[in-house]
């Protein structure tokens, strides 16, 4: 007899996978953020001569923003549980318990 939860046991599979790559994707658009943002600072200093006095006035904003990016990515808080090839390991050895059990 087919198990009622199977359906759900595909589906929870599925949802682990996303949400390790929405994990992969936030860091890695931190990274893109930083380095846009190393750029931008780098191009102001590079300028300061053409910008004048002020120079140095929008690199404030920026280099916040940047230690935003590095906050993010030094932030080990994101948890995806178990690796995804472990649950399936583990989902294959409970089926064929319950195949082997009827």
């Amino acid at each position: 007899m087919a198990d009622p939860a199977e359906p759900l046991v595909g589906y929870g599979e599925v949802q682990l996978q996303l949400m390790a790559e929405s994990a992969n994707s936030y860091d890695t658009l931190s990274l893109g953020g930083l380095a846009i943002l190393v750029a931008g600072i780098a191009a102001l200093a590079s300028l300061k001569t053409v910008i004048g006095t002020g120079w140095w006035a929008p690199m404030i904003p920026l280099a916040i923003a940047a230690l935003e990016c590095v906050g993010a990515l030094a932030a080990k808080g994101i948890d995806v549980g178990k690796p995804l090839a472990k649950v399936a390991v583990e989902t294959r050895a409970r089926r064929r318990r319950r195949s082997t059990a009827c």
